[in-house]
C-alpha cells in the first residue's frame, strides 16, 4: 500500500542506535504518519517474518567467506577490538539460533520508549499543525523504560598486534590489512587526520596508489583511511589487493610510505589537493533534506 502512494515507512538498527523513518508526498501525510506511529509504538513481531529474516542472515553467513576481501577486513576489525569488544563480534549460526521472538519483543520493549526516542521531521507544512498531530498522534502512547546503560568501551589493550594470516586457496591474490585503533569524531586531531589519510591513500593522486599501483604495478587498488566513530573508537587501515607473487614487496613499500609521512613534511600541493578532497566531499552530507535532517538528529543523540 505504501509502494503505491510513493511512500515508505522503514526501520534499521546499527552499533549504537536504532531508528524508524517515513517519507511520503505532502497530500499523504496523515496516512503514512498513522502508518509510522504502528510501526514505532506498536510493531507485531510475526514468527513467519522473523523466519524469513533469520533465513536472509544465514544465507549471508554462508557467503561471507565468497569474498577474500571481506574476509580480511572481517578479521582486522575482530582483532583490532580484541574478542571482549562487539565492535569487532560477527553474527554466527549459533547465535542466530538463539534468537527467538520473546527476545526481539524484550529488546524492543527494553529500548523503544518514548522518553528513549528523538523524533525529527522536516517538510512542507505548517510547524503549528504539525506539533498538534503529533502530540494526538502519540499521546496514546505511555511505555516507559529504565534509562539505557552505556555503551561498551574499547579497550586498546586487547587488540592483538602481530602479523595474521587467515588462508583462502581459491584465489589468486593476497588482500591485505594493516592498521590500528583510530578515533572519535570528536577529537581535536580528527580533521588533520583525515587530511593526512587522504595523502597518503585517499585516492588517484595519493602517495600510496601512486607508488604501489603506477609506479611498481604492485596492486590494483590500495587506499587508507582515518577512521572515527562518534561514541567509540574507529579504526585506522591500509588496504590492498596484490598478487600472490608481490605480497612481501607489497607489504614493504607500505611500510616505507608509512614511514616517510611519518618522519618528512608533506608538500604544499599534497596538502591543498587532500584538504579540497575533503572539502569537496563533506558536501554530499547535505545534498538531500533527508541527509541534513539525519545528520542534525544523529549530532543531537551522540551529544555533539
Amino acid at each position: 500500500d505504501l509502494e503505491n502512494i510513493a511512500a515508505s515507512v522503514e526501520s534499521q538498527i546499527g552499533e549504537s542506535y536504532g531508528s524508524v523513518s517515513f517519507s511520503t508526498l505532502k497530500e499523504r501525510t496523515d496516512e503514512v504518519l498513522g502508518a509510522f506511529h504502528d510501526v514505532l509504538t506498536g510493531p507485531t513481531f510475526r514468527q513467519d517474518k522473523l523466519d524469513l529474516i533469520k533465513t536472509q542472515l544465514r544465507s549471508g553467513i554462508a557467503r561471507r567467506n565468497d569474498d577474500a576481501h571481506g574476509i580480511s577486513q572481517r578479521e582486522f576489525a575482530s582483532l583490532v577490538y580484541g574478542p571482549k569488544t562487539s565492535y569487532g563480534w560477527e553474527m554466527e549460526y549459533a547465535t542466530l539460533d538463539n534468537i527467538k521472538r520473546d527476545d526481539v519483543v524484550k529488546f524492543y520493549s527494553r529500548y523503544f520508549f518514548p522518553s528513549n526516542v528523538i523524533l525529527a521531521i522536516q517538510g512542507d507544512f505548517a510547524l503549528a499543525d504539525m506539533k498538534v498531530k503529533l502530540t494526538q498522534l502519540f499521546s496514546s502512547w505511555n511505555a516507559q523504560g529504565q534509562p539505557v546503560p552505556p555503551f561498551p568501551a574499547v579497550d586498546p589493550k586487547l587488540a592483538q598486534p602481530g602479523i595474521h594470516l587467515a588462508t583462502k586457496t581459491d584465489v589468486t591474490q593476497t588482500s591485505l590489512v594493516l592498521g590500528h585503533l583510530g578515533g572519535e569524531l570528536k577529537d581535536k586531531d580528527y580533521p588533520a587526520l583525515e587530511v593526512m589519510s587522504n595523502i597518503l591513500g585517499g585516492g588517484f593522486q595519493s602517495r600510496l596508489f601512486q607508488k604501489v599501483r603506477t609506479q611498481l604495478g604492485y596492486a590494483y587498488e590500495v587506499s587508507a583511511s582515518w577512521g572515527a566513530d562518534y561514541d567509540h573508537r574507529g579504526t585506522f587501515e591500509i588496504e590492498a589487493s596484490t598478487k600472490s607473487m608481490s605480497t612481501t614487496e607489497t607489504l614493504k613499500t607500505i611500510e616505507a610510505e608509512v614511514a616517510r609521512i611519518r618522519t618528512q613534511e608533506v608538500t604544499e600541493e599534497e596538502l591543498d589537493s587532500a584538504k579540497q578532497t575533503v572539502v569537496n566531499g563533506f558536501i554530499f552530507n547535505f545534498d538531500t533534506p533527508s541527509k541534513t535532517l539525519n545528520r542534525l538528529l544523529t549530532y543531537r543523540y551522540y551529544g555533539y
